[in-house]
């Protein structure tokens, strides 16, 4: 087997399968912290129009982390990702509203 360079090889086919050398997985949750749900919400409810990396220390996560969870709570309708200035921020929708007014308002 001859020895190539990581610059040299961008991808590799095995069978049917071609792999990118230099590809970087993709992150996904593997559960959902609800307390970590909570929190974003209820800040989002009184703070709109966040920033994600003002909301992550706000909220105490990791950028990373709270990327993972606001990328969710996109796809479950709660939020809204609005681009204000070439920055994209970031506020609750009618949905996220309505689900603290039911869950969280009386637990403050």
């Amino acid at each position: 087997m001859e020895s190539t360079s990581v610059n040299e090889v961008s991808s590799r086919n095995f069978g049917n399968t071609e792999i990118s050398a230099l590809a970087k997985p993709t992150k996904e949750l593997r559960k959902i912290d609800w307390h970590v749900v909570k929190r974003l919400v209820v800040f989002l409810y009184y703070n709109s129009k966040m920033k994600k990396t003002g909301l992550a220390t706000k909220c105490n996560l990791g950028y990373d982390k709270c990327v993972l969870y606001l990328d969710w709570m996109a796809n479950m309708d709660l939020i809204k990702k609005d681009r204000e200035d070439g920055f994209e921020l970031i506020s609750l929708n009618h949905k996220g509203m309505e689900i603290y007014e039911k869950n969280f308002k009386d637990i403050l």
